[in-house]
């Protein structure tokens, strides 16, 4: 969060902008960059960028459980990449143990941000329907393949929300980088995730 408030310092929008014409904040960030978060959303441990597949084992052990969730990849046949959530989420769980027990919230560096910005919990639809194989029309988490690796725990570590592209999150909280700082017509802004 250190380095997200550094590249925000002295990108000041009350300088260029009317406060007052501003109805929301969008931002977007590169996928499958998963973070393992303390309850007050401080990293334990350096994230899993998205192009980070040490987890190339973990993303046999999700393709080779079968389950139906896997339909949503490769009509369930995969492959299933070492860059996604479960694979990540397996890998910590398996190499780094203490860390996976003691997290609170396991889940993407835009869920982070969100978090820091609104004081909400919320995943993108987007990706944890892609990358999580979590469906709304079959009830939400993939909870079968969940269990079926041994990770029920994760069930309760994801952010509790799904917000889809565009959806308004929240307000700004005071944890929000200072160049945020500023008020529209309705006296705060809202935070909205890309994608």
């Amino acid at each position: 969060m250190e380095e997200f408030r550094h590249r925000l310092a002295g990108r000041d929008c009350r300088s260029r902008i009317d406060p007052t014409e501003i109805d929301a904040i969008c931002y977007d960030t590169t996928c499958c960059s998963v973070v393992a978060l303390d309850e007050n959303g401080n990293a334990l441990r350096p994230a899993l960028i998205w192009m980070d597949v040490r987890a190339d084992k973990e993303a046999e052990a999700v393709l080779a459980t079968g389950d139906p969730a896997l339909c949503m990849n490769g009509n369930g046949v995969g492959p299933v990449s070492a860059e996604w959530m479960l694979p990540k989420s397996l890998w910590i769980k398996r190499n780094e143990p203490e860390i996976y027990d003691k997290a609170y919230r396991i889940c993407e560096y835009q869920d982070y941000i969100t978090y820091h910005l609104t004081g909400e919990w919320a995943a993108s639809l987007d990706n944890a329907g892609l990358r999580w194989h979590y469906r709304n029309d079959a009830g939400g988490w993939a909870d079968t393949l969940v269990k079926a690796l041994g990770m029920e725990a994760m069930l309760e570590r994801w952010p509790p929300r799904m917000a889809a592209a565009g959806e308004l999150i929240g307000t700004l909280t005071a944890k929000a980088p200072p160049s945020l700082a500023c008020r529209n017509r309705s006296g705060s802004f809202r935070a909205a995730r890309m994608r």
